[in-house]
This record gives structure tokens, sequence and C-alpha cells, in this order.
């Protein structure tokens, strides 16, 4: 219905994954705000987030491509809250959030999930360029591959070269991988290094991999 031009949703399940804020986009046709997923503090049951798992959570769905909204409820010595009067932040979300803004704004088109139905993990925005969402999952490498389709944008094809970044949203950092990646013919309906070549990851959770074609 055109009278409606946005879909805000209570709830935290959604972002949860980056598929399942997908999913909400492929439902309503509009843009999606999760709003009050929770809250960072030292509160209630709806506002114990650590700050790592509020910026977990606003990740998932910004790689999904809905909005989510931020908030917390430190409780100081019976002084109001943030969530009631406003004022300055306490805690330390709202600038891993800050970060991944900027890396989000540095994207050519907005960000949507390449393969909502057969790959939980990738994410695009645009012709060759992806992003990766590892979550809370460490690993020590990753084999280069990404999926043959690519939403509304053109198909990774043989030949492609690629250059990717480590981006630690926690740390708030950005590594240039030093490797190139040149991908085969699909198989199985995925694109691989040619040399099956990986990437070396940090022993940290939170990461992104930025995969843009060269």
């Amino acid at each position: 219905m055109p009278e409606f031009t946005h879909v805000s949703i209570q709830d935290e399940g959604p972002v949860q994954s980056s598929t399942s804020s997908a999913t909400l986009r492929m439902i309503f046709h509009k843009p999606v705000i999760c709003d009050e997923v929770g809250y960072e503090g030292n509160y209630a049951r709806w506002g114990r987030y650590s700050p790592q798992q509020m910026t977990f959570l606003v990740t998932n769905g910004v790689m999904g491509g809905i909005y989510v909204t931020h908030g917390e409820v430190y409780l100081y010595d019976n002084q109001p809250m943030h969530c009631a009067i406003g004022g300055k932040f306490k805690g330390e979300s709202w600038k891993r959030i800050k970060f991944l803004r900027s890396i989000v704004e540095e994207a050519p088109n907005p960000i949507e999930m390449s393969d909502i139905s057969r790959d939980f993990l990738t994410s695009t925005a645009g012709d060759g360029y992806y992003f990766i969402n590892f979550g809370k999952q460490i690993q020590d490498s990753w084999l280069f591959n990404l999926p043959a389709r690519n939403e509304i944008y053109r198909r990774p094809a043989p030949g492609n070269r690629f250059k990717v970044d480590i981006i630690n949203v926690w740390e708030m950092t950005v590594y240039e991988y030093p490797d190139t990646f040149e991908i085969s013919e699909p198989n199985d309906h995925r694109v691989y290094d040619k040399d099956l070549k990986k990437v070396r990851l940090p022993d940290a959770p939170y990461l992104l991999l930025r995969i843009r074609q060269i």
C-alpha cells in the first residue's frame, strides 16, 4: 500500500541473523526498521545487552538490508536512564555503530543478501562488491568463495579478480589483505579462487570481509 512508506517492527528475533532480517524485506517490500531490539545496559531483561551483543545485532540487521535502532539503559545511583531523558551515551556500542555506518556509506548501493535462500553470510552492495559477516564465529581462515548469484547485480564471472579487506567491527579497524583472488568457473552454484586460496583471519569475533572486484 503506497500510503505506508516504512515498516517498524519491535522485535529482536529478526536481527539474530542477517537472513532473518532480509526475510522481512522480502515480505513487506518496504524499508524495514527493527525498533527496540533491546538495549545496551544494566537494567531489566530487555536492557542488559553487552556492548558486543548490541553491536552484533545491529551488524546482522545492516548486512540483511534493514535498519536497526540503538539505545541504552544504564542505571547508576537511581539517575534517570538515557532511554527516558536522552543525554550523553555511557556505553560502547554506539561507537562501533558509527564506525559501521562509515563502512556502509562507502558502498556503491544499499546492502542486501546476495543469495538469501542458499547463503547465510554473504551480502552484496553492487556489481563485484560483497560483505561476508562472520558474527561471533571465530576461525583461523576462510576459503575464498562467493555465491554464483548476486541478487539483482551482475554475477561473478571466471577471471574476475578481487581484493579483500578484513574489518573488525568491534576494534573498528580495516586491514587490506595483501593477496589478490581470481575466480574460476562456477561449481555447484558457487565460485572459488582458481588456486583455492584462503584468507588468513585474526583470532577474533565480529569480523566482516569486504570483497571488491578490481
